[in-house]
């Protein structure tokens, strides 16, 4: 076989692994679950990074003192956690918080973030960052959305997978779904 058609076998044989494992890691989702997650409000001068990007927080994103860390190593900087979320209204809300995956029930999956170490550690030093914290949003609807979310009157439906993982898929202003695409 000339080098030529190898180059091309090869690039061929690229492109197929390529397409199976997107069509693997597509099919191996499990599955899915959508979850309507209330966006906690915030003075508006804090909803946008240095991106630009609209920056969400959530209820489920603080340990509070109801809630308690499977084990008995105290937490780390980056440690995955695991919390289940129960029906709360319209919405789900956080309720146990684990250091490995649930066996069964709605759970979403995050990396605790320790703002700062104390001897010990309080309630408020410790999020929990989900990978969904952050969306674009166009520039002409930043100050009005800015506004609602300042006011509480924002939620958010997410996708969750059997891992865990979440997806925002949903933007709510007053219950309505925007008008505006999230990305992918």
């Amino acid at each position: 076989m000339n080098s030529k058609k190898m180059f091309f076998a090869l690039m061929a044989l690229w492109f197929i692994l390529t397409a199976l494992f997107v069509i693997y890691k597509e099919s191996n989702q499990g599955e899915s679950h959508l979850a309507l997650l209330r966006v906690t409000p915030v003075d508006f001068s804090e909803l946008y990074n240095k991106d630009g990007n609209l920056v969400l927080t959530y209820d489920i994103g603080k340990i509070n003192s109801s809630q308690t860390l499977s084990g008995s190593k105290l937490p780390a900087d980056g440690d995955i956690v695991f919390v289940s979320l129960v029906p709360n209204g319209r919405f789900v809300i956080g309720s146990d918080i684990y250091r490995s995956r649930p066996q069964e029930g709605l759970f979403i999956q995050g990396k605790l973030k320790i703002s700062k170490r104390l001897l010990g550690f309080r309630d408020s030093d410790i999020s929990i960052i989900y990978g969904i914290e952050t969306i674009k949003i166009p520039e002409e609807v930043k100050e009005t959305v800015g506004r609602k979310i300042e006011k509480g009157l924002a939620s958010v439906e997410v996708k969750i997978n059997s891992d865990g993982l979440a997806k925002i898929e949903n933007f709510y202003i007053d219950g309505q779904e925007t008008d505006f695409s999230l990305p992918n």
